[in-house]
């Protein structure tokens, strides 16, 4: 004895038939209903396609935000772990072949100071550019100094202080013309979105 269903109960149940919430035996009753109802299995697939473009995109975008997540995670893992490998090695170099710290003192103070422009390269959002050249900038007063303190202590008998007589003046020249067009170019650019 065959079961006929009213279109009313099916499309009730339709929700939960397309979330496969239905038992099989209900799954089979409903199958058998949509070959023979065109309304129903119209609803049916209107519903499916609804249900396909809300849902897709939203899947898409937050699959592609987890793929960018794991990149940028991999990223700075493996900078970190470069830079670590690095100074571990120059370290272990450097008293294996001078018996003391001297040349790996300028390796790390570079790697550091390349960690510090990565870093802020990596984790800066807006205008990145720009602040990964400001951190750049700053930090060539302390990477150069301590350029200056190395070569004093291992390598120099006289203590030469090329850095506060030549050198300081020098950056600081170089860092003007590098960032007076700069800052020029974004006093304009903020006098143009006011105007």
């Amino acid at each position: 004895m065959e079961q006929k269903i009213d279109c009313a109960v099916i499309r009730d149940l339709l929700p939960n038939y397309i979330e496969q919430l239905t038992s099989e035996k209900t799954n089979e009753i409903m199958e058998e209903h949509f070959n023979t109802c065109t309304e129903c299995r119209n609803e049916r697939d209107n519903l499916m396609s609804e249900l396909h473009m809300d849902k897709i995109p939203e899947h898409k975008e937050f699959k592609k935000y987890l793929n960018k997540t794991k990149i940028v995670y991999f990223c700075k893992g493996g900078l970190l772990a470069i830079g670590m490998i690095t100074v571990l090695v120059s370290f272990i170099v450097d008293l294996a072949v001078n018996h003391r710290l001297s040349w790996s003192l300028f390796v790390d103070l570079s790697i550091g100071y390349i960690a510090a422009c990565t870093a802020t390269a990596i984790f800066t959002k807006k205008s990145r550019i720009l602040k990964t050249m400001g951190v750049g900038s700053i930090l060539l007063i302390p990477l150069l100094y301590g350029f200056q303190g190395i070569m004093n202590l291992n390598y120099i008998f006289n203590k030469v202080y090329w850095f506060q007589d030549y050198g300081f003046p020098i950056l600081l020249i170089c860092l003007v013309v590098i960032w007076c067009p700069i800052l020029v170019m974004k006093l304009l650019k903020l006098k143009k979105e006011e105007v």
